[in-house]
């Protein structure tokens, strides 16, 4: 990372930044200096990022100093620029290693910093030859030069950042999905078993107690087994294989409908769902999946309803297009949680009467888009909410109202 202890990858985003050898270029033939470059210092190391060498200097990319042996180190400690026109009269600087070592004269080296205040390294020039280059204007430019360098090197330094935390989600997000499949699908042989053994004590006993007992038993594992469908539907389609469809072509829907309704209202004696069936044409679909999506929705109408209302649901379907609606009275969706509505483990307060894991509507949506179709709701406290779903299709459609 930018500003890190990788040297060569901080070289490597000096190296991406486009704009370093213009601004090298410039402070070269603004000042008349023939050396310039941009370094990366830390306490221990000192290395060349880029590099502009008009007077055989043989500094190059990738190349270190003894830290303690530039002023780099010093500009570091101190974050003060250093600035010197003559270096063979001032005694501060004659005897420097540097100034020793590459002949300098004139020098002007300013810090770079990130923008949360981290100290990245220099930005350089020098010269063998005296330079007129301790004034404000070459001041400014070095200023302004090291800011724009240090800006860029933060947005290097963001971007890797949110690259990294994307590439950790993701691997996260697909162990987590790897692991709901397997242990959905784990979870079906102890389920199965469980089934069986009530059903076999249900034939073979007469106590009432027992029998009870059994009831309670398959009731149950029928609710797991459904919770158990869903965690498995959800993997897949995180997973990238979607919900998996299996066509037919169906010409009345009518029993496939009455059959969720009936099994919802056995579950649910006291609530009142009016179902409204209008089947004109056949349609290529998954029957078994429109049964799993006109009970999610039937179930989160229920969930969600007043209990002294009916629910409503009507189905047709007409030139091979079917339309579900499925309807509720009671308090409406909050608006701020229509945009996540069809969001996985999306559970709102108050869903007392029907248990589950969020993943109704997140199905429903999943089911829908496989199919092609579009699922949309409308919800105000004067109309209720509506749940519509279409599936396109085409073909003739009768003249004739029918119903079932």
């Amino acid at each position: 990372m930018t500003g890190g202890d990788d040297f060569e990858a901080d070289v490597a985003a000096v190296a991406g930044i486009d704009l370093v050898p213009d601004l090298l270029e410039i402070v070269c033939s603004t000042t008349g200096m023939g050396f310039a470059l941009v370094a990366r210092v830390s306490p221990d190391r000192w290395m060349a990022c880029h590099v502009l060498d008009h007077v055989a200097i043989g500094l190059r990319v990738g190349d270190e100093l003894p830290v303690a042996a530039t002023f780099c180190d010093q500009i570091r400690r101190q974050g003060m620029p250093i600035v010197f026109e003559r270096a063979s009269t001032d005694p501060m600087f004659a005897a420097h290693p540097a100034v020793q070592r590459f002949g300098i004269e004139s020098y002007v080296s300013y810090p770079i910093h990130l923008r949360d205040g981290r100290f990245f390294g220099t930005l350089c020039a020098f010269d063998p030859a005296p330079r007129r280059v301790d004034t404000p204007q070459v001041r400014r430019l070095f200023r302004t030069f090291a800011r724009i360098i240090g800006h860029h090197l933060s947005s290097v330094d963001r971007l890797h950042a949110v690259t990294t935390s994307l590439a950790e989600e993701r691997r996260v997000g697909q162990m987590r999905d790897r692991f709901i499949a397997v242990l959905g699908h784990d979870l079906r042989t102890p389920m199965a078993a469980i089934s069986a053994c009530a059903s076999i004590l249900k034939k073979r006993s007469a106590d009432d107690l027992v029998l009870s007992m059994a009831a309670k038993i398959r009731d149950s594992t029928g609710r797991m087994a459904v919770l158990i469908d869903d965690i498995l539907d959800f993997a897949r389609n995180h997973l990238g294989d979607g919900i998996e469809l299996r066509w037919e072509r169906v010409a009345d829907l009518s029993e496939s409908v009455r059959r969720v309704v009936q099994e919802l209202q056995a579950q649910l004696p006291d609530q009142w769902i009016d179902s409204r069936v209008d089947i004109r044409s056949p349609i290529d679909c998954d029957p078994a999946r429109i049964e799993q999506l006109i009970g999610n929705l039937l179930g989160n109408a229920v969930s969600y309803g007043r209990a002294d209302t009916p629910v409503r649901l009507t189905v047709t379907v007409c030139d091979e297009r079917l339309t579900i609606e499925v309807w509720n009275d009671g308090e409406p969706i909050p608006p701020d949680r229509l945009p996540r509505l069809f969001d996985a483990f999306n559970r709102a307060s108050g869903a007392d009467r029907h248990d589950g894991l969020g993943l109704g509507l997140f199905i429903c949506d999943a089911i829908v888009n496989a199919h092609g179709g579009k699922i949309n709701v409308t919800s105000t406290l004067e109309a209720g909410t509506t749940f519509t779903v279409t599936i396109p299709g085409s073909g003739p459609c009768a003249t004739e109202a029918g119903g079932a």
